[in-house]
């Protein structure tokens, strides 16, 4: 059963005073009709708001395509990670959504590595056994959200560890194949990092 993901981009409307239009950030979604609704939501966002980030200046955009997962944030100022999954010190992205089919939220917790400011995460879920591309259903309230690295979440909160509690990613698939920290969750939306958040679905439209 396909009781992913993610991914909508934000759309926003904006207005602009007349003059030479500033350059905006460029986003795009699909619509489509729930068969049923569920009755939860994406939990609110809070902050901290993460110091690493300045919209018009740092950019980042999330994609689903078939069963691949795509993460890409860059022109950041978070520090380099070791290049080794699972170690900690990774960018963690979790991925929210509501599902017609199951009337149930879910999501996912992804997890990548910085270089140079910039995070790239690709999953492809076929290849990690994760069930993936299964209907008719829609998922909707789809969400993307990153946050600051956070030890402490890797240890107690990742998928497939055994110090994980239920509420972390449950019912879960587990950790996937490349990254035991690394999952997508069935049954209810995924715990949030202590750490502060860095970036989350949106457009940026910056001042005259």
């Amino acid at each position: 059963m396909r009781a992913l993901l993610l991914i909508g981009a934000v759309v926003g409307v904006g207005l602009i005073a007349p003059g030479a239009a500033p350059a905006v950030d460029k986003s795009q979604s699909t619509l489509a009709q729930p068969g049923f609704f569920a009755a939860t939501s994406p939990p609110a966002l809070t902050g901290p708001k993460s110091a690493t980030w300045v919209n018009g200046t740092a950019k980042g955009k999330s994609k689903f395509s078939g069963c691949t997962i795509q993460v890409q944030l860059k022109g950041t100022t978070l520090a380099d990670t070791d290049g080794i999954p699972g170690t900690g010190d990774e960018v963690i992205c979790l991925s929210d959504n509501d599902v017609d089919f199951t009337l149930s939220g879910g999501g996912g917790i992804f997890r990548g590595e910085v270089s140079g400011g910039t995070v790239k995460i690709k999953f492809d879920l076929a290849a990690e056994n994760i069930p993936c591309g299964v209907g008719p259903l829609v998922q909707y309230d789809s969400r993307m959200t990153c946050y600051e690295p956070d030890p402490a979440y890797n240890a107690t909160k990742g998928c497939g560890q055994p110090a994980a509690p239920p509420t972390g990613c449950a019912p879960n698939t587990g950790g996937f194949l490349s990254d035991s920290t690394s999952c997508v969750c069935t049954g209810g939306y995924p715990l949030r990092p202590s750490t502060p958040l860095i970036a989350t679905e949106g457009s940026f439209y910056p001042g005259p």
